[in-house]
């Protein structure tokens, strides 16, 4: 995951503010993206306005490599920072030139990739085999993995996601999500508010799916 850090130098660096989209569809097959700080949010929007969100970029992550593939990214396609976030970007043909003398930038990308399509997998088949308590219970174990923070009472997550954006990422409404995310917090399984979630040591949910 770190692998790839040591080329920030030669990249260059955007600051951007929660909310802001990253690039536009006619950029994606211009740069390639790794996300230094915050949350990012890759999405598409169909004829009818309906968004679906893809998956989420972690700090480490690159995204936009579909690229290197030579494979047209899909016009529908847009990132957009759901935090505050630093990322470092480059041109394709300068990845690429580096991906031949770096072997281990090339190793970093297929993991970044391989572990994309795995997660792809699995929130799939979570679609078919869980039911929608048992996917959120999930996704609230994976977000507490990549984006919270051990602390002494448990692991706490900064609170980026709404409640549409949770349903969209476990193919839910909102209303599901709401009124779960109220039953977790009444058992006190999970505490929540608008800046953070917090999963306790002593919450079941962290011993549901993943074992955090």
């Amino acid at each position: 995951m770190g692998k790839y850090f040591s080329f920030e130098n030669q990249m260059m660096v955007r600051v951007i503010k929660k909310n802001t989209i990253l690039h536009f569809p006619e950029m994606q097959d211009k740069y390639v993206y790794l996300l230094k700080e915050g949350c990012i949010k890759i999405a598409v929007v169909n004829k009818d306005g309906k968004e679906a969100i893809k998956y989420l970029v972690k700090p480490g992550d690159i995204f936009g490599e579909i690229s290197l593939l030579g494979v047209a990214p899909s016009c529908e396609d847009y990132a957009t920072a759901l935090d505050d976030s630093v990322i470092y970007f480059s041109g394709v043909q300068q990845i690429e030139h580096w991906m031949t003398v770096y072997p281990e930038l090339r190793s970093a990308i297929r993991q970044n990739l391989g572990r994309r399509i795995r997660k792809a997998e699995d929130r799939f088949l979570s679609m078919i085999f869980k039911d929608a308590h048992a996917r959120i219970w999930k996704f609230l174990n994976e977000l507490a993995m990549e984006f919270g923070r051990r602390t002494d009472q448990g692991y706490e997550i900064k609170n980026f996601l709404t409640h549409d954006d949770i349903a969209k990422l476990t193919d839910t409404s909102r209303q599901t999500v709401n009124r779960i995310l109220n039953q977790l917090r009444d058992q006190k399984l999970i505490a929540y508010n608008t800046e953070i979630i917090q999963i306790p040591f002593s919450s079941a949910l962290r011993h549901n799916n993943l074992g955090i």
